[in-house]
């Protein structure tokens, strides 16, 4: 959710926020290392709600079905 010059904030669902060293970060998320640390690439899902978020009553029961099964 945020970084600076030496870490990366990351806020899983599972495990709640999350404070890596640059080093961790890379280490872990880098899927194409490359000689010069500068053109490594790895893969990033940003998520943002939608404006129907902010919309949707809050408290509104929300209907729960096992449907798809």
């Amino acid at each position: 959710y945020k970084a600076d010059r030496t870490h990366v904030y990351v806020a899983d669902p599972a495990f709640g926020l999350i404070k890596y060293t640059k080093e961790e970060f890379l280490k872990g998320w880098i899927s194409q290392p490359s000689p010069d640390k500068e053109n490594s690439e790895g893969i990033l899902l940003v998520m943002e709600p939608s404006l129907i978020f902010y919309e949707t009553e809050k408290g509104a029961p929300v209907k729960k079905s096992f449907s798809f099964l």
